[in-house]
């Protein structure tokens, strides 16, 4: 039996010393020094990898089979010397089942190749990627890949998978390094690492911005290690690695940056070094793996670290440039370390770091080998380069075994993440196919003389991601050329749709072109011409041509009076002005001598006439809507969401056969105001002292009035804005709508074309539901009065009084007082008339609660009496340790204060303001602060102006990003983990600058619903600084609309201020609050669904759902919306039915 086990063994040490040496499969001669190392992964998912290597000095990418043919050979051209010096990269990214491979050259070029080496896209740069190779993963879980790569000149940069720039970062020396990513799913952050040859090593987050950063200057200012990442240690928090140039290895918290150990060795590293990372003895930490040398020569080492000790250090003859790679390469399921060194040998270490054997090259070897099973047969194969241009394959024969290859490659794996736990990366379903042109244009009957518009649309149909570029150009028979390009990122199927406007002066042939180019390949997908040629005897306008023909219809709806024999005429002058300045127009053009300057005076002529023709034209039209014809002036109602300017018509066209609007309809619920505008149309005189009023109360059939008392009216008024600076073009300049000035009798001059008066019905808490009657009486010097009926529907339900959303806009009452100039402080009799309108419409108006009360007591009192429903506490921006205790006692004396009044569940603590967006280098301070108060307060939450960010996580409660700029993965993200949110504005849209939309006012509130927003704030309500100087005051002198940053109209006040110490609402005032009660729907809808869960029939429930996730109905996402105002009134409407019928089966028995 003894001698049977002796054989046994004699055999089994006979396997094992066959399997310990290699030999070579092949070797393939690449014709250019390598200086990259040599990446192995599945490109064309046949189960058997492909290497992919530089030629470095030939500028060739080459893709060899698992037998060492060649299958392609990408050569690259970008005018450098030195070529492709950095190690590609490959993943997947579009889900064809083949990986495309990503580089990067020392000219300056990233680029993307198909698995069967074809060009996808490529971008070129200012820049030199020497060895900093392109790290390829999903860095901020949009389930796309993103690429990451560092350049000579001290730039990170990230790409998108179409090769479009997300964001740069400027650092300081050279990266030579692979930027290594790191997805935490535990406590979901993702953090890209880079370190720079000026000393940094620095953590970013996905969208760029610096998390933590720390400087560790070496003498020579360009080399630092590729990092590495990983469980070092046995506490399971995630460690990051990196290697200075005087060789001290650090290892820091992945996710802090805090300093967990170093080592320092007795050499340096070379400018392309990396390290690995192995659990050896399988006690859950990894020990690291890391190399010295020089690239000018001398010795080499290879260390072994654990916990901040060498558990080995060995002499391998010659420097390490690049780093090793480790995993079971001979089969006996022990690691083993395999680097490749200056001494002209690829060496295979144990684990214990002795030699176990080594492979000789005839010059010298400096990158990562790479092992895999190429052929999948099994055994292990090993792939390492030579400046003897070659590239070997070698194999021991061993059993390959994937869980036993920790770290197989430089960086890890074949995306160059530098992590040990790699970046898994599932791409998106191919598209259906479709068959959809890359390019349409609208057929048109022919070009017209003026201003024509194309309408197309261009398309990426291709099932990658592409950077497109289509231009549409114009060429006119005068040799003009106009051209217009659209240039973005288009995903797969993904279309833009557009308009093209181009002036026609000139008799002959118009040729358009559209082409849409592929940026990434510099290939042309698609071309499409058509030509027209113009006729000067076509129609011009067809909005005055729509008019013109408009006008006996709209004649033979007014009743024989002088009115209408009046507007026959004005019409007849109108026309003939417009017949005869075509006329002279169509000479013109006509006219091969007319000058450009010819041709457009006469066309500007024509536009007048067309003007004048549909301002008499929109006259007659509003008498038309009027419920009574007048010879002086017409009325009718308009919803309030549409913006009413002064000097355009209320209504360029009448619409033949669409029942003119002649009553002013509403709908609300108790405890609501709701509004709509009474437009006023001076017909053919002035109109002196027009009064606007409600003469008796509405009235319901069965009994009920609402009060007159409880309608009022405000005259719209008019401000002249600044240029406006937005990113959003603005059609209009001039005077906008906004302030709502006291209904008292003013003229309005025959010049204007419209005046609106706002008016607004509130139903208390004591209305009957029903539909209510009455009018609305308008009535001016020396002309009949006029009548328009209102209706208005109250539904069978209430919002509260005091809202459940909480909205914080700041009123500042310091400029109330510089504004009235008061001696002291503002009367407290005027600080409450500002306050009500504050809490009138919903609005808590005072930011912060001083920490003893100060002189705002008595104003608290009164606000949190009458409605204020949330108020903050200051976080000091930083207190050094001796000035805390301190604030500690004020903290707790305030919070003492609050309890006794019962405020005390009113508090936000307000941290740093904007440090993400305006004070990033103040974000460790703010952590410590915010992390501080947590200790003094913990019941108080702590909300910060900015949008969810790695760098502040666990160090903010509620997030407040603009409504327009947030990450929603992230956000959704932070939220499941118990994180809140309210939402702020700035000067983005959906927003509330005078010259947005009013849809914007209303629509913010819909967004805070959609996304589980708890609150909304804004800085202002009353900051009118630039109109408190000087001796005069508005209306006197005009109204500066801005602040101090010009370009902004509107912003920082909601409110005007009237006369003696009152306040006036605007426009945008009154919408904010319809968008607040519209939360409050939204809300009580949700409850009750909730509520009504198997005790309703399900199909109420059925169709109340949708109304509270509503989707592209209203709004897709928070930066695309639904801006027609007739939609969102009509969800509205069918949110109250839901209201009313799940409350009705509630209650019946």
């Amino acid at each position: 039996m003894k001698r049977l086990i002796a054989i046994g063994v004699c055999v089994l040490c006979a396997v094992q010393a066959d399997a310990a040496e290699p030999r070579l499969k092949w070797s393939f001669e690449t014709q250019g020094k390598i200086y990259a190392s040599p990446i192995i992964t599945d490109l064309d998912n046949d189960g058997k990898q492909e290497v992919l290597v530089c030629a470095s000095r030939d500028k060739r990418i080459l893709c060899l089979s698992c037998t060492g043919e060649l299958l392609w050979d990408y050569r690259l051209d970008d005018l450098s010397s030195d070529g492709l010096q950095a190690s590609p990269s490959a993943l997947d990214m579009d889900g064809d089942g083949g990986k495309e491979v990503f580089f990067a050259s020392k000219g300056g070029v990233v680029g993307c190749l198909d698995r069967l080496g074809q060009m996808v896209w490529r971008t070129m740069l200012p820049d030199s990627f020497d060895y900093s190779g392109p790290l390829v993963a999903d860095i901020d879980g949009d389930y796309r890949a993103e690429i990451v790569v560092g350049g000579d000149n001290g730039m990170l940069y990230c790409f998108d998978d179409c090769g479009q720039e997300r964001w740069h970062f400027q650092g300081d020396g050279p990266i030579r390094g692979i930027p290594a990513f790191l997805f935490d799913a535990r406590v979901k952050k993702r953090l890209i690492f880079a370190t720079f040859g000026g000393g940094a090593e620095t953590a970013f987050d996905p969208t760029g911005k610096v998390v933590w950063s720390f400087n560790e200057p070496g003498p020579r200012k360009e080399r630092r290690s590729t990092p590495a990442i990983g469980l070092i240690d046995a506490d399971f928090d995630l460690d990051v690695v990196s290697v200075t140039e005087d060789f001290q290895v650090i290892v820091r918290d992945a996710i802090t940056g805090s300093e967990k150990w170093r080592w320092e060795g007795k050499a340096s590293i070379d400018q392309a070094n990396g390290i690995a990372l192995a659990d050896f003895d399988k006690q859950n930490r990894l020990d690291i793996v890391c190399a010295d040398g020089s690239g000018q020569g001398g010795t080499g080492h290879v260390h072994r670290l654990r916990n901040g000790k060498a558990l080995w250090s060995v002499d391998v003859g010659g420097g390490v440039v690049q780093g090793p790679a480790i995993g079971d390469v001979d089969g006996d399921q022990r690691l083993e370390i395999l680097v490749c060194s200056r001494s002209k040998r690829l060496i295979c270490l144990d684990e214990n770091g002795q030699e176990e054997w080594s492979f000789p090259s005839e010059t010298e070897v400096i990158t990562t080998p790479a092992i895999g099973d190429l052929d999948a047969d099994g055994k292990t194969d090993i792939v390492f380069t030579s400046k003897d241009r070659r590239v070997y394959c070698l194999t021991l024969d061993g059993a390959y075994d994937a869980s036993l290859m920790p770290w197989p490659m430089i960086s890890h794996d074949s995306q160059l993440t530098g992590c040990f736990f790699g970046a898994p990366f599932t791409p998106p379903a191919l598209p259906s196919p479709a068959q959809i042109p890359n390019v349409y244009l609208d057929e048109i009957d022919g070009v017209h003389i003026g201003a024509n518009t194309v309408k197309g649309q261009i398309t990426n149909n291709w099932y990658r991601p592409r950077r497109l570029e289509a231009n549409i150009a114009v060429y006119t028979p005068n040799g003009l050329a106009i051209t217009r390009s659209i240039v973005g990122r288009f995903g797969a199927l993904d279309f833009r749709q557009f308009d093209f406007e181009f002036p026609a002066l000139y008799p002959g042939e118009y040729r358009l072109v559209a082409s849409l180019l592929d940026i990434g390949q510099g290939s042309v997908v698609s071309r499409e011409e058509k030509k027209w040629a113009l006729d000067p005897q076509a129609p011009v306008d067809f909005a005055v041509e729509r008019a013109i023909v408009g006008k006996s219809y709209m004649l033979e709806r007014i009743p024989a009076s002088p009115a209408r024999a009046r507007l026959e005429a004005a019409c007849a002058e109108a026309e003939h002005a417009w017949n005869a300045r075509l006329e002279e127009l169509r000479a013109t053009i006509a006219r091969e001598e007319a000058t450009p300057d010819d041709r457009r005076e006469a066309l500007k002529a024509l536009e007048t006439a067309g003007e004048q023709l549909k301002h008499v034209f929109a006259r007659g039209v509003a008498l038309c809507y009027s419920p009574v014809t007048l010879s002086e002036f017409g009325a009718f109602p308009e919803t309030p969401l549409k913006k009413i300017f002064k000097d355009e018509t209320a209504q360029t066209a009448y619409v033949i056969g669409t029942p003119a609007p002649k009553t002013a309809v509403l709908s609300l619920c108790r405890n609501e105001r709701e509004s709509v505008q009474i437009l006023v149309v001076p017909v053919f005189k002035d109109l002196k002292n027009v009064r606007v009023t409600i003469p008796e109360d509405l009235k319901r059939k069965e009994g009920g009035v609402i009060s007159a008392k409880d309608v009022s009216v405000e005259r719209v008024g008019y401000v002249t804005i600044g240029p406006p600076e937005y990113n959003w073009h603005v059609p209009k300049t001039g005077e906008y709508p906004d302030v709502l000035l006291p209904n008292e009798p003013a003229d309005i001059p025959a010049t204007q074309d419209v005046q609106p008066y706002y008016v607004t019905v509130f139903a208390n808490e004591d209305t009957a539901a029903g539909d209510y009657e009455g009018i609305i009486r308008i009535e001016a010097d020396e002309c009949p009065s006029l009548d328009v009926p209102i209706n208005v529907h109250v539904w069978d339900f209430a919002i509260p009084k005091k809202p459940n959303f909480k909205v914080s806009m700041w009123m500042n009452e310091d400029m109330l007082k510089a504004f009235y100039r008061y001696p002291d402080r503002t009367p407290f009799e005027v600080r409450k008339r500002f306050y009500q309108m504050h809490l009138d419409h919903r609005i808590s108006p005072i930011k912060t609660f001083p920490h003893d009360g100060g002189n705002l007591l008595e104003d608290f009192e009164f606000l949190m009496a009458n409605g204020q429903n949330v108020f903050f506490v200051d976080v000091p921006d930083y207190l050094p340790e001796a000035e805390r205790a301190a604030a500690a006692e004020k903290l707790q004396a305030t919070r003492a204060l609050l309890q006794e009044k019962g405020w005390a569940d009113k508090v936000l603590l307000y941290s740093m303001d904007e440090v993400a967006v305006m004070q990033r280098h103040r974000i460790p301070q703010m952590v410590e602060m915010n992390n501080w108060i947590k200790t003094i307060v913990p019941e108080w939450p702590r909300l910060e102006t900015s949008a969810p960010e790695n760098a502040l996580f666990g160090a903010v409660d509620i997030w407040c990003p603009t409504i327009d700029s947030f990450d929603e993965k992230i956000l959704a993200e932070r939220m499941a983990e118990g994180d809140r949110l309210w939402f702020y504005t700035v000067w983005g849209r959906p927003g509330i600058m005078i010259e947005f939309p009013p849809i914007d006012y209303r629509m913010m509130f819909w967004m805070c619903f959609k996304y589980k927003a708890e609150g909304f704030l804004y800085w202002g309500t009353t900051h009118w600084d630039l109109n408190c100087a000087g001796d005069q005051r508005w209306p006197e002198v005009p109204w500066i609309p801005y602040n101090r940053q010009p370009g902004h109209n509107g912003c920082g006040y909601l409110i005007y201020p009237g006369p003696d110490g009152t306040p006036l609402s605007s426009i945008r005032l009154e919408i904010v609050r319809d968008g607040i009660e519209d939360y409050e729907y939204l809300f009580l809808l949700q409850n009750l669904v909730e509520k009504a869960k198997g005790k309703v029939p399900g199909e109420l429930l059925q169709k109340a759902a949708p109304l509270v996730r509503f989707g592209p109905e209203i709004a897709d996402n928070h930066k695309s919306y639904n801006e027609n105002p007739a939609t969102l009134l009509e969800v509205r409407g069918r949110i109250a039915t839901a209201i009313e019928e799940i409350q009705r089966a509630l209650a019946t028995p």
